[in-house]
């Protein structure tokens, strides 16, 4: 049998009975299914937390962006731009046109309800797939300002830093460690805490595993990080799952420094290009250079001069992040 032309909405997720934190995507199976088909034109609307993560989805990102016959990807950052009566899908939506025939470049359009903007683009040119198109050349611009090509996705830390799952129950005593924000700073039994790592004796910036939590709309500017939800562990203090560990140090100094260039909007908005969800980890700091050595305050005119930025460079960014 022969299909000239698929096009459909399939089911996003499998109901996993966890009210849907771990739920496992069922999309990219369709999408698979529909492919094996070889149909001429092949054409569906998807969540697009492809782009960059989402559980159980490397493998067909990968197969995504490394095929040639993409023609077309529309994106929508507000999810209710597609789907106006339903609730908001955190990381939008977006649909994408296969055409057996197309070979090259893919045209990509970033999408409101007010206005639109299309680059023809290279989908593989990252592992992660940059969603702003105004974006693309501000990350290429920092990268090549940025000559010896070390990202923060080799010095944040993994999930879980030091072993302790969410719900570890605080001991009476032991090693200070922080906790969720309504518990705070309780104890964990040093036998129970994993130093493997040697983040235990030095000054930690720690930050919520999903700080932008409540924030569907990506079309607004984003709040990432900032003092209420960002916590400073000092040498001897540990933490749960429920942070992951921005940087370490052997001084509070150089601490406080490396906090200053996280809080900056140059930083921030360098980290959201690989964000399409409410949840952030290490391996989405790729795009944010790490500058080995943390020394004064960093500001946006800091670092707009460390990485010769342009004005409309500078509109873009400010206009994204809150």
């Amino acid at each position: 049998m022969k299909f000239d032309y698929i096009i459909g909405n399939p089911p996003y997720q499998e109901d996993d009975g966890g009210n849907g934190k771990s739920a496992k995507p069922v999309y990219n199976e369709f999408v698979s299914a529909a492919k094996s088909l070889n149909p001429e034109v092949l054409s569906m609307i998807i969540p697009s937390r492809w782009f960059a993560g989402g559980k159980g989805l490397d493998s067909f990102r990968q197969e995504m962006l490394n095929d040639e016959h993409m023609a077309r990807i529309v994106d929508y950052e507000n999810w209710k731009d597609v789907f106006p009566g339903l609730g908001g899908l955190s990381g939008g939506a977006c649909f994408f046109v296969r055409d057996k025939n197309h070979e090259g470049l893919c045209k990509v359009t970033n999408a409101t309800k007010t206005n639109e903007y299309t680059m023809e683009r290279k989908l593989n040119e990252y592992e992660i797939f940059i969603r702003g198109n105004q974006a693309v050349s501000i990350v290429d611009h920092v990268r090549k300002e940025h000559k010896d090509g070390i990202f923060l996705d080799s010095f944040v830390s993994s999930r879980k830093p030091f072993g302790l799952p969410t719900n570890y129950k605080p001991k009476e005593k032991g090693i200070p460690c922080w906790f969720i924000q309504r518990i705070g700073v309780k104890f964990a039994d040093p036998e129970d805490v994993d130093d493997s790592k040697g983040y235990l004796n030095k000054w930690k910036l720690l930050a919520p595993k999903a700080p932008i939590a409540g924030q569907t709309d990506f079309s607004k500017p984003v709040s990432i990080y900032y003092d209420s939800n960002v916590h400073v562990a000092r040498a001897g203090e540990c933490c749960t799952e429920s942070y992951i560990i921005l940087g370490a140090f052997d001084t509070e100094e150089e601490l406080y420094s490396f906090k200053s260039y996280i809080f900056t909007k140059t930083v921030r908005f360098l980290l959201l290009q690989s964000v399409v969800s409410q949840d952030i980890t290490k391996k989405n700091f790729c795009f944010v250079p790490h500058l080995k050595k943390y020394i004064g305050e960093y500001t946006d005119q800091r670092l707009r001069e460390m990485w010769n930025l342009s004005d409309d460079e500078w509109k873009i960014i400010d206009s994204k992040i809150n």
